[in-house]
């Protein structure tokens, strides 16, 4: 059975966007996940740790976290362009025993094909 690799980024529960993708926009430096968990809110549900954008949407995850966190789980982002994406609507590649899921865009997935190990490197913890 492969693991999944759903997210292949951290994503705010709230705006669904991906963490690691604002952060290249904003310094134009690629972190890898462990490094963005430190710099952005973070709140603990139910023992999970749950990262955000911004302070405000922390807060309104607080108000409704079961909503917030049913809303985001089918949600992947691909490793190539930190697109954020519905599983379903996203291109999944078994690589060894892992399910990595890609944008769909023909770039993103032969990319990933060609050098996955780099691209499996962003989304390390």
């Amino acid at each position: 059975m492969a693991k999944i690799v759903a997210r292949g980024s951290l994503i705010c529960p709230v705006c669904k966007c991906s963490l690691q993708r604002l952060i290249l926009l904003g310094s134009g430096k690629l972190l890898k996940i462990s490094e963005v968990s430190r710099k952005v809110p973070l709140t603990i549900y139910n023992g999970l740790k749950y990262y955000f954008c911004c302070e405000d949407c922390r807060e309104r995850f607080l108000k409704n976290p079961e909503y917030y966190i049913n809303e985001s789980k089918n949600v992947v982002v691909c490793p190539v362009c930190f697109a954020e994406r519905d599983r379903g609507n996203a291109i999944k590649i078994e690589y060894q025993s892992l399910e990595v899921y890609t944008c769909g865009c023909p770039h993103c997935e032969e990319a990933f094909l060609n050098d996955p190990a780099s691209f499996l490197e962003t989304i390390e913890e």
